[in-house]
């Protein structure tokens, strides 16, 4: 009897002694300062994925665990890390969720016969999209990142492209197609709101809208206006409020039909005195910019019955205002000299005076 509780002595001490080298082993772990950061330096040397971060603390302490085990494992899982690996499962994921049987069967026909698909708050665009080759209207809505590859040229009867506040990567290829197929020189409506464009030239060329009667650009990063916008002579509305302009450019005044001007929330701080050219003028609003005094060379627009001048630096009232006009108005200064509120309205009796 004593020698079994002897040997059950000596196995205890031994597990007690194997359970106190593991301790020793795992706190020698977590106090290196080796083990707080890993680097997956090798894998992306040795794939594409460029872009895998570093980790560190605890994480980087359970991939060293895993490299005990297998470092085949930490490099398969280093590659979900990389932006450039989740753009490619995020498209895998739609192209197997958004077949093309199910995209047909959102397919309908609009009040005018016409076949139109309408994809709202997707990833992106199904690849199967561009082998509907009988589409004729397709309306993006609401899409983080919508590409136009080369594989539109496919979609042979393709009559109207639409995009809502859904930023557009277009590859050239698609772009020429898109250009020669859709007819843009008859377009006569763009509206192009909130897609995050820096420049107009990188979504449209103007040479090629010359019936263009009515563009918007409103809600963008837009910091400059090209001067080839002369090249829409018919342009009768445009409207580029709440974007980054801090000039205008005199071309913009040599499109004599214009009728409705909104550069509203810029940074705009001088109306060029070329602004007396456009003879059928409205409407013209610029407020919640930096300008700081009004041209008389304005109220030689003579159709102006609309003029918006709020939250600016504008500290005096342009003398001619009710003299020069012909036809009545309405100005509004609206917190333009400080805490001043001043909207008035000017008619044809404010000149007999």
């Amino acid at each position: 009897m004593a020698f079994m509780l002897k040997k059950l002595l000596i196995s205890y001490i031994a597990l007690i002694c194997i359970y106190g080298l593991v301790c020793l082993y795992t706190l020698f772990w977590l106090f290196r300062r080796s083990l707080k950061e890993y680097s997956f330096e090798k894998v992306r040397e040795e794939s594409s994925f460029s872009d895998i971060p570093d980790v560190k603390n605890d994480f980087a302490f359970l991939l060293h665990m895993v490299d005990q085990y297998d470092q085949l494992y930490s490099k398969r899982f280093g590659v979900f890390l990389s932006e450039v690996s989740e753009n490619k499962l995020r498209e895998i994921s739609l192209n197997h969720e958004w077949t093309f049987e199910k995209l047909r069967q959102h397919v309908t026909r609009n009040a005018q016969d016409k076949l139109e698909l309408h994809l709202f708050m997707l990833s992106g665009v199904p690849d199967a999209v561009f082998d509907l080759t009988d589409l004729e209207i397709l309306k993006l809505e609401l899409i983080p990142e919508a590409r136009i590859t080369a594989k539109i040229s496919q979609m042979i009867n393709i009559q109207e492209l639409h995009f809502y506040h859904c930023p557009a990567k277009v590859e050239q290829t698609a772009f020429s197609f898109l250009r020669d197929h859709l007819s843009l020189t008859n377009l006569q409506e763009l509206d192009l709101k909130s897609n995050n464009i820096r420049t107009v030239e990188e979504v449209i060329s103007f040479q090629h809208l010359k019936r263009l009667t009515c563009l918007k650009l409103w809600h963008n990063k837009i910091i400059t206006i090209p001067l080839s916008i002369s090249h829409v002579k018919n342009l009768e509305s445009l409207y580029l409020s709440h974007n980054k302009l801090e000039t205008l450019p005199t071309p913009l005044f040599s499109l004599l039909k214009l009728r409705y001007l909104d550069v509203s929330q810029n940074s705009i701080v001088v109306i060029p005195p070329e602004v007396g050219f456009l003879q059928n003028l409205q409407h013209f609003s610029i407020t919640g910019n930096k300008v700081e005094m009004v041209p008389k060379q304005l109220f030689r627009c003579l159709k102006l019955k609309t003029f918006c001048l709020g939250h600016n630096s504008i500290s005096v009232i342009p003398e001619k205002i009710g003299h020069d006009t012909a036809n009545h108005f309405w100005v509004n200064f609206k917190q333009s000299m400080g805490a001043m509120v001043l909207k008035q309205k000017y008619t044809e009796e404010a000149k007999k005076n």
